[in-house]
């Protein structure tokens, strides 16, 4: 029960992906957490992958750094998920759940606003 209130609870907190396996259907509550763990790594992915290729196609120097941000990044969002899990309740896959699926919400709408705003200068300098 806890953990389809946390698959319902990341189905409105995270934006809707093609899913192409249902993991409720999973045998156990472990495959059903890899399940969408990968399912979200992938529309994590397209969405890096849709913005990098924007970025390629403008500047290269440019798309460097983003791969470079977004290594540092998942290595980031790792790691702040391993102190989340072990400072407040260790060994919690779901706790590890969540706060991944924070972080890739997140990285998302940040890797979406750097395709929309890529060669706009900002307004205010001092608020990119």
């Amino acid at each position: 029960m806890r953990l389809l209130l946390l698959l319902l609870l990341a189905a409105f907190a995270l934006p809707v992906f093609a899913a192409d396996k249902d993991c409720e259907k999973e045998p156990n509550w472990s495959a059903v957490r890899y399940c969408v763990l990968e399912q979200q790594d992938a529309e994590l992915d397209a969405v890096y992958k849709d913005t990098l290729a924007f970025v390629r196609q403008r500047d290269a120097k440019s798309a460097g750094l983003l791969v470079q941000a977004q290594d540092a990044w998942r290595v980031f969002a790792e790691k702040s998920c391993e102190f989340t899990v072990a400072s407040r309740l260790p060994d919690s896959n779901d706790l590890r759940l969540g706060c991944w699926q924070k972080f890739i919400a997140a990285r998302e709408q940040v890797l979406r606003a750097y395709k929309r705003d890529f060669g706009k200068v900002p307004d205010d300098l001092m608020n990119p």
